[in-house]
């Protein structure tokens, strides 16, 4: 039987849920694959475990979760074309040989599509560099002439030229108000054995109500819990909110395309994303009560 996987560090199995979506997926499109995660510790366990990929002519391909989406693209000869990305985050194998994607910016570009419309000069607002932060930060610019900013307090982490670093977010209303803002930092974010003293924001509700319009749509990566801090105060300012769920549903859905050739449609997509709602819906409900 056909298999497919998540790389991750030693603990991916703790804070995924990829196995519940993809038996979703495999579900919705009558595609048996069987799915496991694996949890890598050092770059020799990466080396031997892409060497098996290699070799395994039944494993179609894997995604990979930090802290190795940099590493593995070093490792892949031929790069899907995403203009300006070193992170890669979905390893496939075709007739031509193995390839990497960043399926991360092609999940967060349809989200942007079906709840902001079109993204051409959009003013857009990235909290935090790190993970898919920055990828999706490249992406739009260079794709679809976005005026992008970032807030990033990590001063290690290098912000491309075209970006406009936003080191203090009490001065960000200099910068007027932006169409879209995206959580990309892991605050307010739960694990699935623990949650959280209190719920936590990554930008406060008074600096928020500087930056935003009527029109803003604000946009969470993290999809655990379902209505994060961050949405939470969106919703009190009435604008569009959109949960971590959707990017993680379209990205495992171009991943899905990568690996078969199957693309589901937006009825099966929708039926994934309500199916994975639930899911976390219930996995809240049993930390909380």
């Amino acid at each position: 039987m056909m298999k497919i996987g998540v790389v991750g560090g030693r603990d991916i199995a703790k804070y995924s849920i990829a196995n519940v979506v993809w038996e979703k997926i495999t579900s919705a499109t009558n595609h048996e694959l069987v799915f496991r995660f694996f949890p890598i510790e050092s770059k020799d366990e990466l080396l031997q475990f892409y060497s098996m990929f290699s070799e395994d002519v039944d494993f179609l391909g894997f995604n990979v979760a930090v802290p190795w989406k940099e590493e593995i693209a070093t490792l892949v000869g031929r790069t899907e074309s995403h203009i300006g990305l070193t992170a890669m985050n979905t390893i496939y194998k075709t007739k031509e040989g193995i390839f990497s994607a960043n399926t991360d910016v092609i999940g967060m570009e349809q989200v942007f599509k079906k709840f902001a419309g079109d993204l051409s000069h959009k003013k857009i607002l990235i909290l935090g560099a790190g993970g898919a932060g920055l990828s999706c930060a490249v992406y739009l610019t260079q794709k679809h002439d976005c005026k992008v900013y970032i807030h990033e307090i990590n001063q290690q982490i290098i912000i491309p030229q075209e970006i406009v670093a936003v080191p203090n977010l009490n001065l960000s209303s200099q910068a007027g108000k932006f169409d879209i803002i995206i959580n990309a930092t892991p605050v307010g974010k739960y694990y699935l054995n623990h949650i959280p003293v209190k719920p936590e924001s990554p930008i406060s509700s008074d600096i928020l109500a500087k930056i935003v319009h009527q029109d803003t749509v604000l946009v969470e990566m993290n999809y655990f819990p379902y209505r994060t801090e961050f949405l939470r105060l969106g919703e009190e300012k009435r604008l569009v909110v959109v949960s971590g769920i959707q990017m993680l549903v379209y990205q495992a859905v171009e991943s899905m395309r990568l690996y078969t050739g199957v693309l589901l449609n937006e009825k099966e997509i929708s039926q994934v994303a309500n199916y994975i709602k639930g899911y976390v819906l219930t996995k809240e409900y049993e930390l909380t009560r």
